[in-house]
C-alpha cells in the first residue's frame, strides 16, 4: 500500500474467541474478551436487573445480614406474593408476612421442585440428606420421607421423582407426592446400576424423564403404573456432568461438564459455546442454573475459584458471558436474582449492577494492512452510546460516541502496527456496524 493511501474496513458481525476456545463459526470483528455483551449480527448490551415488585409496588427487600441465596422460589399460593429462598447450606427463609423472615434449617444443600396433588394444589418439595419434605402455607413444612436422597428431583407425569444415591430412582404415587409406598399403581423404586457413575440430575423434556449420571444419560418413559416404566441408556462421551447445571430450555437440555457446556436434544449431545474457555473448576463445583423465557442462565466456579456467569439462547445455543447472578432462579415466568440489596428481575432493559460493565475487547488488529499505519477514525452505526478505547505504540485514545442520530464518528489518530480496541457499551446500546479508516 502506498504512503498516504486510505483503506476502509467494515465490520457488520461480531464474535468472541477466548484463548483456548474454538474458532469454528466465529466471524467479523473478533474479541478476545467480552462481558455482558451479546454478539452476532450486531454488538449490544446483554441483560441487566431491575427491582422485582409486589402488586402494591413495594420491593422484596433483603437485609445485608441475610445469608446469600442459592436460589429463590415463590410459595405455592402465589396470590399473596410471598416468597422464600434457600442458601447453599440448606437454610430456608420463608416470607410469612412478618419480619424477620421465618426460617427452617436443613443444614445441607437442598434441591426443590414445584409439585401438584390430585386437586391441583401446589406444594414445594425439598430434597436432601435428611429426606423429602413438602411445604405449603396451610400445612407448613412436613417431612414425608426420612430416607436420605440427593438434591436431584423432578415432577414428571404427576409423580415426584428423587434419587437415593448412588443408583436408585424413587417415585411417588401419581397425583400424590406424599405417598412413596411401593405398590403396583402407586409409588416405587427403580435400581439403575451403571458404569456411568452415580445419578446427579433428573430433567423432564417433552414426553420423557432423563436421568443424568456423572458420565452418562438414560431416558425413562413412564405412563400409567410403575411396571410399565422403560429405561434406555443413551450414548454420551463427554466429561463429568455437574448435576446442578442441568436444565431444560426450549426443546433441549443444557448442562455443564468438566470438558465444557453441552446441549442435548433427547438423542444426541453437542458442544455449545466452544469459543469460550470456561476453565471449569473440576472438584467441589458449586453451580446453579435457571431456564425461562427461552434462555438458560448459569453461574459456576472457574478453576481459579472465581464465580462466572453465562447466558445461552435456548433456540440457537449461542451464548455470552454475563455477570455471575447470585441466587439466579426461574420463578413466576421471570429470571430472578439478588442484586442492589433486593430481589431483582433479569431483563434486557435493566441496568447492570454497580461495578459491572458491558465491554468488548479485540486485540492485535491490523485492519488488513501490514506494517505501521494510522487508525484515523472509526464510524459507528447503531443506537445508544459507548466509550471507545484504542491503544497502539504505547498510546491510548479514548472517545465517546453518541449514536442518537443512528451514526457517530470517533476520530482516533493513533499510529502503530497492531491495535487494541475496547468498546464499553452504555445500557441499551446496539452497534450494527463499525468502519475503520486506516492510513498507511
Amino acid at each position: 500500500m502506498k504512503l498516504g493511501k486510505t483503506k476502509r474496513v467494515r465490520y457488520d458481525a461480531f464474535s468472541v474467541l477466548e484463548k483456548g476456545g474454538s474458532a469454528v463459526g466465529q466471524k467479523g470483528l473478533l474479541a478476545s474478551e467480552s462481558e455482558n455483551c451479546q454478539t452476532g449480527e450486531s454488538l449490544k448490551t446483554g441483560v441487566g436487573v431491575g427491582m422485582f415488585l409486589r402488586a402494591d409496588g413495594s420491593g422484596y427487600g433483603v437485609t445485608n445480614t441475610t445469608p446469600t441465596a442459592d436460589y429463590y422460589f415463590f410459595l405455592p399460593s402465589g396470590a399473596s406474593g410471598k416468597y422464600g429462598f434457600v442458601t447453599k447450606k440448606g437454610l430456608v427463609f420463608l416470607d410469612n408476612g412478618t419480619k424477620p423472615l421465618s426460617r427452617y434449617d436443613f443444614t445441607v444443600r437442598t434441591g426443590r421442585a414445584l409439585v401438584f396433588d390430585g386437586e391441583n394444589n401446589a406444594k414445594m418439595a425439598f430434597v436432601n440428606e435428611k429426606g423429602v419434605f413438602l411445604y405449603d402455607e396451610q400445612s407448613g413444612m412436613v417431612q414425608i420421607k426420612d430416607t436420605a436422597v440427593s438434591t436431584a428431583v423432578c415432577f414428571y407425569k404427576e409423580r415426584l421423582f428423587c434419587v437415593e444415591e448412588p443408583f436408585t430412582l424413587v417415585y411417588s404415587a401419581p397425583t400424590n407426592p406424599s405417598n412413596f409406598e411401593s405398590t403396583v399403581d402407586g409409588g416405587g423404586r427403580i435400581a439403575l446400576p451403571t458404569e456411568k457413575g452415580k445419578i446427579v440430575a433428573l430433567c423432564a423434556l417433552q414426553e420423557y424423564l432423563y436421568v443424568f449420571y456423572e458420565y452418562g444419560i438414560s431416558r425413562l418413559q413412564g405412563a400409567g403404573s410403575g411396571k410399565d416404566f422403560c429405561v434406555e441408556l443413551l450414548p454420551y462421551s463427554g466429561g463429568r456432568i455437574f448435576g446442578n447445571s442441568v436444565g431444560a430450555c426450549e426443546n433441549k437440555i443444557f448442562f455443564l461438564t468438566e470438558s465444557g457446556l453441552f446441549s442435548f436434544d433427547g438423542k444426541e449431545t453437542a458442544r455449545v459455546c466452544e469459543n469460550l474457555a470456561l476453565n471449569v473448576k473440576k472438584a467441589d463445583q458449586v453451580c446453579v442454573q435457571a431456564t425461562t423465557g427461552g434462555r438458560y442462565y448459569l453461574r459456576y466456579q472457574a478453576s481459579d475459584n472465581t464465580e462466572k456467569g453465562l447466558i445461552l439462547d435456548g433456540a440457537t445455543g449461542r451464548g455470552y458471558r454475563s455477570f455471575p447472578m447470585t441466587g439466579i432462579s426461574a420463578c413466576k415466568g421471570e429470571a430472578l436474582c439478588y442484586a442492589n440489596a433486593g430481589l431483582c428481575r433479569v431483563h434486557e432493559e435493566g441496568a447492570l449492577p454497580s461495578g459491572k460493565k458491558a465491554y468488548f475487547t479485540a486485540n492485535n488488529l491490523s485492519f488488513g494492512v501490514s506494517g505501521v499505519k494510522t487508525l484515523k477514525a472509526l464510524r459507528f452505526l447503531g443506537h445508544g452510546s459507548a466509550r471507545v478505547f484504542v491503544s497502539a505504540g504505547g498510546r491510548t485514545r479514548e472517545s465517546f460516541v453518541d449514536m442518537s442520530s443512528g451514526l457517530a464518528y470517533a476520530f482516533i489518530g493513533v499510529r502503530g502496527r497492531a491495535f487494541t480496541l475496547t468498546i464499553q457499551l452504555d445500557n441499551g446500546t446496539e452497534i450494527r456496524e463499525i468502519e475503520a479508516e486506516v492510513i498507511a
